[in-house]
């Protein structure tokens, strides 16, 4: 009931999605959702579990969003475009809602999500496909400046601050991370 509960939950915040927790795992999962400008943030913190997204999810899905997730602790593999990657905490990747991936969160977990539209992702770096399935900031000397500033925005008290200063805040972050990539 709790794994359904969560794959429900998931699927809502994010999109349509199969999640597949095994059942000798204990199960834990968290979700903490806020709104930074026109950027929704959440943080996920879970058991090991494989998250898919394949065609059948994504025509039942109206998203047409780029998420990008900063790995804050334990250990993703990612299938995507084609791709195979590994991530340890500190590094981010990028994936695209209307192609499919798997997620593989073999251990505890807790990330950082920022989902963005396609069209703004187009402005910040270009087309998706030339960056979405890879893993960044592995050896890249700004690897924990930016997670820690990706942390930062989620704690940030945008409730006190004007839309035009969140709109300024995640722009720069974007920009920061156009860096790395």
């Amino acid at each position: 009931l709790q794994r359904d509960y969560w794959q429900d939950t998931i699927s809502q915040i994010f999109v349509p999605l199969a999640c597949d927790i095994s059942a000798q795992t204990s199960f834990f999962g968290t979700l903490e959702a806020k709104n930074l400008g026109n950027i929704p943030l959440v943080e996920v913190k879970g058991c090991g579990q494989h998250v898919a997204r394949n065609s059948s999810n994504i025509k039942y899905g109206c998203n047409d969003e780029i998420l990008i997730t900063f790995l804050v602790e334990g250990k993703m593999g990612i299938q995507h475009h084609g791709r195979e990657q590994s991530l340890s905490t500190g590094q981010f990747v990028f994936y695209d809602t209307q192609s499919p991936y798997d997620l593989y969160l073999h251990e505890q977990f807790d990330q950082l999500v920022l989902m963005i539209s396609r069209e703004q992702f187009q402005q910040s770096f270009g087309r998706p496909e030339r960056l979405c399935g890879y893993a960044f900031g592995r050896e890249h000397p700004l690897r924990y400046l930016l997670l820690s500033y990706a942390q930062d925005l989620f704690r940030l008290p945008n409730e006190q601050m004007s839309g035009e200063l969140q709109g300024m805040v995640v722009n720069k972050f974007l920009d920061l991370l156009s860096y790395v990539t």
